[in-house]
């Protein structure tokens, strides 16, 4: 099974964790136009990972964020294939009901709220999933 890895440098260190600063780009951005295309994207964000002290590394180091490829494909799962299927499943079944397909719109977008809702209050339990691992950059 791969790994989904990001070079990255620490910004912090503190009880909470390690914070590292990683630069997430488009696929395009390494294209050798990509400066005068206005499609390549590039996004810098902070990863925190657990500081179980097995990796020994200050702020300003490089270092390698990773975690398992498994986990890459659950966070998309939760994240937008479930919330699409509940959709797509109230406004089949709404509009099959009323057949009324402005309410089944909106019963499509509403069917969303509580589920974002349930995966933000259950966030430190998918933190504890999601797990992000650290390796010095030699």
């Amino acid at each position: 099974m791969g790994k989904i890895r990001h070079e990255g440098v620490i910004q912090s260190i503190d009880e909470q964790g390690i914070h590292v600063r990683i630069v997430q780009t488009a696929a395009c951005a390494s294209c050798k136009v990509a400066s005068q295309c206005q499609m390549s994207d590039k996004k810098e964000k902070i990863v925190d990972v657990d500081n179980d002290g097995t990796v020994n590394v200050k702020e300003g180091d490089s270092v390698v964020v990773y975690t398992e490829e498994s986990m890459g494909f659950k966070a998309v799962f939760l994240a937008f294939i479930l919330p699409f299927l509940f959709m797509v499943g109230a406004l089949v079944g709404v509009s099959a009901i009323t057949h009324d397909e402005p309410l089944a719109a909106l019963a499509g977008i509403i069917v969303l709220i509580p589920y974002y809702w349930v995966l933000f209050t259950r966030k430190d339990m998918l933190k504890k999933q999601f797990q992000f691992k650290l390796e010095t950059n030699q």
